[in-house]
């Protein structure tokens, strides 16, 4: 509910400046010069949805008790906000026909971790122990764009096309520890993690499709972009630890399976924005600002070969431990605001 009403709040105030600073320079303007460059500084503040492509379940079963003493399952998503920059800057050719060409870059970097306790299996029941249990999760991404951009514009309307070379990286990881005395005589001191990678390159295409007001220059529009990425992944499963229960030796273990270097994976994008844009100052001036407020909605997907996994298990005393990270081939999704501020020149 916070995250929502400060969305809501930056959206009023936005529109509040929009429309005031539109209403004092809602003139007819003169011709558009014929090229420009343009940068803009865009903001993005989101829900992050990142999946490691594995799983870790870990369980704890002591003979003293009734039932299951604990079941978690994690190392995959775990969903939190975070916020990330975006730089666009290009430039713009505009012909008195309504058709405009130009170039582009865009520049997009993510990075974010999370912490809280594990999560155990719904419908499960965690009797009384005395362990401390964790998941993590870290999510970097990167794309760099290249393209050549193609508009044409007509009763207010604009159609951009966009077609160029995008360069990305992902990198998802999962954790769950256990650790500290889990009921009377029984310690524990557990780690499975697991986690993906992808770096490639690929073609990727776009469009927006805006409309601009008559007498305002404010304009609503909505975007698509897509792109298919060849590269090659990582992908790893990894389980170590100890479970210690006096007078019987500790049970000591520790595994990790790997797959690194693949080649034939393909990741697979698509892009989804729609909002406002305000152009501050009028087109024949010679430098230019604007604004844009827009909702996105982006996911990558790595599709490529399976891995396995690691685990650890066995009774001491009382105590039975059985826990496994599957490895696999991971993605985000992505979605929250976007504020972008520019100049023309």
């Amino acid at each position: 509910m916070k995250r929502l009403l400060v969305h809501l709040c930056t959206f009023a105030a936005f529109l509040g400046l929009t429309f005031t600073v539109a209403h004092a320079q809602a003139r007819p303007e003169p011709a558009a010069p014929r090229g420009n460059w343009f940068v803009a500084l865009e903001p993005m503040f989101v829900q992050t949805e990142p999946r490691t492509g594995g799983v870790v379940n870990l369980r704890f079963d002591d003979s003293r008790t009734a039932g299951m003493d604990m079941t978690l399952r994690g190392a995959n998503t775990v969903e939190s906000e975070a916020h990330a920059p975006r730089l666009t800057t290009g430039w713009r050719w505009n012909m008195p026909s309504g058709l405009s060409l130009g170039a582009q870059g865009r520049f997009f970097d993510l990075k974010n971790s999370t912490t809280g306790p594990a999560r155990a299996v719904p419908g499960t029941v965690t009797l009384t122990n005395f362990a401390t249990t964790s998941e993590t999760s870290d999510l970097t991404l990167y794309s760099g764009d290249f393209e050549a951009v193609a508009g044409y514009t007509r009763w207010g309307f604009t159609l951009e096309g966009t077609a160029g070379h995008r360069v990305a990286r992902f990198e998802a990881n999962g954790e769950v520890e256990a650790f500290g005395v889990f009921t009377s005589g029984n310690y524990v001191e557990l780690q499975f993690s697991n986690g993906s990678r992808f770096a490639g390159d690929g073609n990727v295409l776009g469009y927006t499709l805006a409309y601009r007001a008559k007498r305002w220059p404010v304009s609503g529009f909505v975007g698509r972009r897509t792109a298919t990425l060849d590269g090659k992944s990582d992908s790893f499963g990894r389980a170590v630890g100890a479970v210690a229960s006096s007078p019987a030796a500790p049970l000591v273990g520790a595994a990790t399976v790997r797959r690194n270097g693949t080649t034939a994976t393909d990741m697979i994008m698509g892009e989804t924005r729609y909002g406002v844009q305000a152009d501050l100052g009028g087109s024949g001036t010679r430098f230019r600002s604007f604004a844009r407020l827009s909702y996105e909605r982006i996911e990558w997907t790595l599709d490529g070969p399976p891995t396995g996994g690691a685990g650890f298990g066995g009774t001491i005393n009382e105590l039975t431990t059985n826990g496994f990270a599957s490895a696999g081939l991971g993605g985000v999704k992505l979605d929250g605001w976007s504020l972008s501020l520019g100049v023309a020149f």
